[in-house]
This record gives structure tokens, sequence and C-alpha cells, in this order.
């Protein structure tokens, strides 16, 4: 019904960041017919949990919102994307998390049983400009969480354009097996967008990085 009456969309998110970029395939759709908002709400509290989340107690906090914005806006189909501020809502993604379902893992389907929309998950999600400095470079990002500690990584230490683009703490973990890994600290995550765009293949887990990688359709 909102679809049916409305030419202006709004939607509500309050993180984590994967799950924020996971809900674009459903908007960059509902753009062709209408005009979409996107207003992301800080400071939510999360669950124990998630104590190891670089976002720490809550979903999303004003720091990660400072670097997700520049990605965000750069996307030609969100009209807009601000704070969360009792604007009114037509679309909570927040919802998803209420859904009987396990959300361990990060999951395009979540956002499309809230909003009733299925697009075309084989089509690409984002837009970024190239980064040539990372031309045929390998690219990885492997959170703290969600680790597979039957997969070894020190195959990669033959391959000299080998790049960690998370935050430190993974980096230095990453590094024991990878002598020769090098740290990059991407600026926001349009910078990391453009990285990821630009490399040879992306080598992640279930994190922010593999989300971009799937919306740019790069090699993963």
């Amino acid at each position: 019904k909102v679809f049916l009456e409305k030419k202006e969309i709004n939607f509500l998110h309050s993180g984590h960041t994967g799950d924020i970029i996971n809900i674009l395939p459903i908007i960059k759709k509902l753009s062709e017919t209408h005009k979409c908002n996107l207003f992301l709400q800080i400071n939510l509290p999360a669950p124990s949990e998630y104590n190891d989340h670089p976002a720490g107690n809550v979903f999303l906090n004003e720091r990660i919102y400072k670097m997700l914005l520049p990605l965000l806006k750069f996307q030609k189909y969100i009209n807009k994307v601000e704070l969360y501020n009792r604007q009114n809502i037509d679309i909570n993604f927040d919802k998803f998390r209420e859904l009987p379902i396990n959300i361990l893992f990060d999951n395009m389907r979540y956002g499309m049983h809230i909003a009733g929309i299925q697009p075309n998950l084989n089509e690409d999600f984002i837009t970024a400009e190239t980064n040539h400095k990372f031309k045929n470079s390998i690219l990885l990002l492997r959170s703290l969480r969600y680790q597979n500690y039957f997969i070894n990584y020190k195959f990669l230490e033959k391959y000299e354009n080998t790049y960690y683009i998370g935050v430190r703490d993974e980096y230095e973990q990453l590094k024991k097996e990878i002598n020769n890994l090098k740290f990059y600290d991407c600026k926001d995550f349009l910078e990391m967008a453009s990285i990821i765009k630009s490399s040879k293949i992306f080598i992640g887990n279930s994190s922010l990085g593999f989300d971009i990688a799937e919306g740019l359709k790069i090699p993963r």
C-alpha cells in the first residue's frame, strides 16, 4: 500500500553497518519508481554478545556513521541520507531483529521480509570510483567474529600486494599468519569501496568488507 500511494519513501535503519549495506538492493529497486530517503539512528544499544564489535555496545555509533555516510551519499539512487530525528518512517528495517529467524550471519534477505520487495541479487548495488594504487592487489578483511579456525591464510605470503583494510587489532592477529601483510587505514567506507573495486580479489568473512565486495560484484 505504501508503494502504491506514495512517491517518496522514508526508510529507517539503526545498524550494524553490514546490515545497512544489505538493504541497499531493496532501496535501489524501489528508487526506480520512488524517491528514497534513508534515515540512520545512532547509539541504539546492542546486546552484550556484540562487545567485540568496532561500534562497541551500540549497533551504530557516531564515528562509524560518519565513515559510512560518504559511501551512502555516493549512491545516486538514494535521494538523501540523514540522522534519524523522529521523521515519519514508512519502512523500518530494524524490525528484522524481531523476526523468528536466526540472524547470526549477514543476509540480504532479512530486509526483503520487511519491505516485501525481492530485488535481483545478481546485480551490483554499490558504485565507487577506481583507486589505481590498489590495482591487482589482494585485499583481506577478517573480523574478530565469525572466524573459521580451520582456514590458514599463510599461503598468501607468496603474493606481494596483499593488504588488510579492517581495524588494526584484526590486522595484528592476521599478520601472525601472513608476515608480509600490509595495513591500510581507510579514511571512510567510500574509500574502502574504491579500493575493493580496484583489487584483484577480496577475501573475508562475514563483515562490512565482504558486504561491500558483494555490492560491487567483484571477485570475492
